[in-house]
C-alpha cells in the first residue's frame, strides 16, 4: 500500500508541480510564475501530496467574498495568480486541484481536498466554493443543450452524468451556479460550474466560538484520515 503525505507546498516543489499541471491540463497549463505566486500570497492555501519523494497532486485556495456576479476563473483568481486573495474574505474559494495521471483514483483527490477542508474549519469560514469543469457536456450537450439540465442529469447508477461533478458530490458539494465562458475548455464547451459546500461544523450548529477551531479541525483531520 502507498505512503500518501499532504503537505504545505514549497518553492522547491514548483517544477514538478507545473510538469504535472501541463500533463493534465494540456490545454491550459498553469506556469512557474503562477504557483510562485500562489505559494507566496497565500503558503498555507496550497498542497501538494507526495508517494516516495515524487510530487503526484496539487491543491490550492485562496480567501474571498462571493458576489453573485458571475466570474470567470481568470476574474476569480487573478488570471490564477490569487493576488487578490483577502486574508479577512468570509469565504474559501478552490483554485486548483491537479492529480498526476499515473496516479488517479487512488484517493489523493480526496486526500487533498480532506487538506483544503481543514483549512476552512481552521479559518471558522462557513461556506467554500469550487469552480468544477463539467469534462462530458461535450458528449450529451445535443441532448442537453441547456448545460443548467446537464449538471443535474443521472446515469443509469443513479450518479451524477458529469464524472468530475460527481466526484465534488461525494464531498459534499451542490451546485450553485453555471458559468459560460468560464474557462478556454473544448469539452465543457467553456462552461463552468460553481459549487457549494458549507463548514460541517456550522452546519452541525455547534459554537463559533475561534478557540474551538483548532478542536474542530483535528476532529476534521481524524474523520477525513479515516474516511479516505
Amino acid at each position: 500500500m502507498m505512503e500518501i503525505r499532504i503537505r504545505q507546498a514549497q518553492i522547491a516543489d514548483v517544477d514538478q508541480v507545473v510538469d504535472m499541471d501541463s500533463r493534465v491540463w494540456q490545454s491550459y497549463p498553469t506556469t512557474h510564475e503562477c504557483i510562485i505566486s500562489r505559494i507566496t500570497v497565500f503558503p498555507e492555501g496550497n498542497l501538494v501530496s507526495i508517494i516516495n519523494g515524487k510530487v503526484v497532486g496539487y491543491a490550492c485556495c485562496m480567501f474571498f467574498t462571493k458576489t453573485d456576479k458571475l466570474l470567470s476563473w481568470d476574474q476569480l483568481t487573478e488570471n490564477g495568480t490569487i493576488k487578490n486573495h483577502d486574508p479577512n474574505g468570509k469565504d474559501f474559494f478552490g483554485v486548483a486541484l491537479t492529480i498526476d495521471p499515473d496516479f488517479q483514483q487512488k484517493g489523493i483527490g480526496m486526500r487533498l481536498m480532506v487538506g483544503l477542508g481543514a483549512i476552512l474549519v481552521r479559518h471558522g469560514i462557513e461556506f467554500a466554493y469550487l469552480g468544477s469543469r463539467i469534462p462530458h457536456y461535450h458528449l450529451h450537450s445535443t441532448k442537453y443543450p441547456d448545460p443548467k439540465e446537464y449538471v443535474e442529469a443521472l446515469d443509469k447508477r443513479k450518479r451524477l452524468l458529469d464524472p468530475e461533478l460527481d466526484f465534488y458530490s461525494k464531498a459534499g458539494f451542490t451546485v450553485v451556479s453555471v458559468v459560460p465562458n468560464y474557462i478556454d475548455d473544448p469539452e465543457s464547451l467553456d462552461y463552468g460550474v460553481i459549487i457549494e459546500t458549507k463548514n460541517p461544523f456550522f452546519l452541525l450548529k455547534l459554537p463559533r466560538i475561534k478557540f474551538l477551531y483548532s478542536f474542530y479541525e483535528r476532529i476534521w483531520n481524524w474523520l477525513g484520515l479515516r474516511m479516505y
